[in-house]
């Protein structure tokens, strides 16, 4: 037996808010039916967008113009976790590669974006690694 009412839920920050007004999005979770995983989802969601932010939402780079990015180009994928400093900005943040595009044009060139997310600035639990391995002190659960 299933039930297949739809559950709707809400996370907001007033102190957001009154900075900067309602900033609305809606996620669609249709397989989704435990109320309190709907509200944890939201809740991150929440945390991680809730500020105003100078936040890149895509990268692009030519592979061909060191081994580093050639590396770069090669290594990388989707989920992986990279920094982002930029000088004349001033952006400096981590985030997470979310896309990636490949481009080959004359010459040959190879041209890649990343399409990315923001990362969550808390660290999460990594297995056997001293620093990050204890609950409560240098890690968090994570949302499932």
């Amino acid at each position: 037996i299933y039930d297949t009412q739809r559950l709707i839920m809400e996370a907001s920050d007033e102190a957001g808010i009154a900075d900067h007004d309602v900033r609305p999005a809606t996620l669609d979770m249709v397989y989704e039916d435990d109320a309190s995983v709907a509200d944890g989802f939201g809740q991150a969601i929440l945390h991680l967008y809730k500020d105003a932010q100078t936040r890149p939402r895509a990268v692009s780079f030519l592979a061909n113009a060191s081994a580093a990015w050639m590396a770069a180009a090669r290594d990388l994928d989707i989920s992986d976790r990279i920094a982002l400093v930029e000088s004349a900005t001033g952006i400096s943040t981590e985030v997470h590669i979310q896309a990636v595009r490949l481009e080959i044009a004359r010459g040959p060139l190879v041209w890649v974006t990343y399409t990315l997310a923001p990362a969550d600035a808390w660290p999460y639990w990594l297995l056997g690694v001293v620093g990050s391995s204890e609950l409560g002190a240098s890690t968090r659960l994570g949302f499932v």
